[in-house]
């Protein structure tokens, strides 16, 4: 089993980068540790998928609570589930659910946030990559600065990549390195 995971700021590209792989590997599984975190938060504010899903969904603001559903996200997810149940919260269901993957498939998590995460990911002898490019985001300066945004270590991340705004050319450089750490061409194994 191979296991990827993507970090980087908000709107970096995680979850498009993710798609990429997805599309170039077979017996791929796209995960995401807040899965579950998403349902809860449609559920709890009567949202969508398009809500807790794509940039702009995550910008729309709850009218109840004046806060966008990014805010939500983070503050049910982190503040609440993390930080007043169990810090494992969210990663001790995703260790369940890894178990059932075929040994040869590949798991890509595209929004890995905090150690544990990584630490799953590891365990599992899998690569987290750091993804950074040059963007004006469009999250607020308190989103920006939430812990789920800003709590990784150097430690815990395999490689630091620094993309550029062309999704094609990102997606083959995140692609070459997959292929650096795994020695994975199109879903075979590469000779050295």
């Amino acid at each position: 089993m191979l296991v990827i995971g993507f970090a980087g700021v908000i709107e970096v590209g995680k979850s498009e980068m993710a798609k990429g792989l997805h599309l170039s590997y077979p017996n791929t599984f796209r995960r995401s540790f807040a899965a579950h975190l998403k349902d809860c938060v449609k559920f709890m504010f009567r949202l969508t998928d398009w809500h807790v899903n794509t940039s702009e969904g995550k910008r729309t603001i709850i009218p109840a609570l004046n806060i966008t559903v990014r805010r939500a996200l983070q503050l049910v997810g982190t503040d609440f589930a993390r930080n007043m149940i169990h810090k494992d919260f969210w990663v001790m269901h995703e260790r369940s659910e890894i178990g059932k993957f075929h040994k040869d498939s590949i798991i890509i998590y595209d929004d890995v946030r905090f150690p544990n995460e990584c630490n799953l990911i590891h365990d599992k002898k899998g690569i987290v990559i750091y993804l950074s490019r040059d963007f004006e985001s469009t999250a607020t300066e308190e989103e920006k600065n939430h812990d789920s945004e800003n709590i990784l270590s150097e430690e815990s991340i395999t490689e630091y990549l620094h993309l550029p705004n062309n999704i094609k050319t990102a997606n083959e450089i995140v692609h070459e390195t997959i292929i650096k750490f795994t020695g994975e061409r199109d879903g075979k194994r590469v000779q050295r």
